[in-house]
């Protein structure tokens, strides 16, 4: 028994050693890429036009303010906006008829989705892309806020011939709720250190759907959204459906701004667990790996395990003075949000959180989303438990 015990300790101490390793090679990867970046280059000119569109379902104090910033893009082309949803009833329908009023010089429109998959955003996608009329369509969700510049970064990095897909990756506004910190936490001091882990140690065939940009001839390569209309993680798709014809993702060194969910501490663990399922679902080997990613929460499992022993609350101590030393680097570097300075006690708790719906992923199959409950298939797909 003292023997099982033994290596039960060693095994968490090399567990917590390798979330130190990888929370190293995460976050100064992050600050290489991130901190300092400037657009690849020029427009061309003449700029080609670019279809701007956005998915959404519900709407709430925020919604009006983020979809102007859309229309405040500074680009010398032509744009088209293009805002989907599924039914006539829902909010958003009133706010681009709102935005319409105040700026009729703006090609926007409204797109009512037609619902032919259990993926609801990949339905509103789908039509948006075929009532779209430019080469260059870029896809966001409703909670982003667009800066002037953003097309200056994206558009010569989509124009680049071996390119099959652009995005961003979300910055934390300031968030309103306990649940709405825990996410703003988890984006930048959770996965941002493991996406630029994966991105450090042989790339990623994948994509975020805060923004995400595609040319069109490349999504024909792969029959556009129809390849995909049941699938969980459509970010994932439809970066890896272009991958696998040869083409590359790429994650512009611009992070984007993002609204954090106004939502319950429980809705937020809802979330995660949700996110953890659908990166085991759709990269299995990947999600392994993730194990040697959360040093503070196997630093906590070995003190607990020998509350007697002094050194192993030292070992807790330390990873913890690492840790936080890490995330004000990060923040004050690159980020500069304040989200660790207003949730900062909160840091703990999410690592916690994200070893325990680690673990969760590889026992529970149901997701849910917007309120919805789903079974999710082993290849990454949707089932409704619901009527849709």
């Amino acid at each position: 028994m003292a023997t099982l015990v033994l290596v039960w300790r060693g095994l968490l101490l090399a567990l917590t050693a390798a979330g130190l390793v990888s929370l190293a090679l995460g976050y100064t990867t992050a600050w290489r890429r991130l901190r300092g970046a400037r657009p690849r280059g020029p427009l061309p000119d003449p700029a080609p036009p670019v279809s701007l569109c956005k998915a959404v379902e519900g709407a709430d104090e925020s919604t009006y303010e983020l979809f102007e910033s859309l229309l405040h893009i500074d680009y010398p082309g032509r744009l088209e906006y293009l805002i989907g949803t599924l039914t006539p009833e829902d909010p958003v329908v009133d706010i681009v008829a709102r935005l319409q009023a105040a700026y009729p010089d703006h090609d926007l429109r409204l797109v009512m989705g037609e619902l032919v998959g259990v993926n609801r955003k990949t339905s509103i996608m789908r039509t948006m892309a075929q009532q779209a009329t430019t080469d260059l369509l870029v896809f966001t969700d409703g909670d982003v806020y667009h800066a002037p510049d953003t097309l200056q970064w994206l558009v010569p990095e989509l124009l680049r011939p071996e390119v099959g897909c652009v995005y961003q990756f979300p910055r934390a506004r300031p968030a309103g709720t306990l649940g709405g910190q825990v996410i703003a936490l988890h984006y930048e001091q959770v996965y941002l250190p493991q996406w630029m882990m994966a991105e450090a140690t042989g790339g990623q065939n994948t994509a975020i759907g805060m923004l995400m940009a595609q040319r069109r001839e490349v999504m024909d390569t792969y029959g556009g959204f129809d390849a995909f209309l049941d699938a969980l993680a459509d970010d994932f798709q439809f970066a890896n459906q272009a991958a696998r014809q040869g083409f590359r993702p790429v994650m512009l060194p611009k992070l984007i701004d993002t609204e954090m969910p106004v939502e319950s501490l429980l809705a937020s663990v809802q979330r995660i667990g949700r996110w953890l399922s659908t990166i085991r679902g759709v990269r299995p080997g990947g999600f392994v790996g993730l194990i040697f990613t959360y040093p503070v929460a196997w630093a906590t499992v070995l003190a607990l395990t020998g509350p007697a022993l002094g050194w192993t609350w030292g070992v807790l101590g330390a990873v913890l003075a690492l840790r936080y030393a890490a995330a004000a680097a990060l923040e004050h570097g690159v980020l500069r949000t304040g989200t660790l300075g207003r949730g900062w006690w909160l840091l703990p708790f999410v690592d916690w959180l994200n070893l325990y719906s680690y673990v969760r992923a590889y026992f529970v199959r149901g997701v849910v989303w917007a309120g919805r409950r789903y079974r999710l298939l082993p290849n990454g797909d949707l089932v409704a438990e619901e009527p849709r």
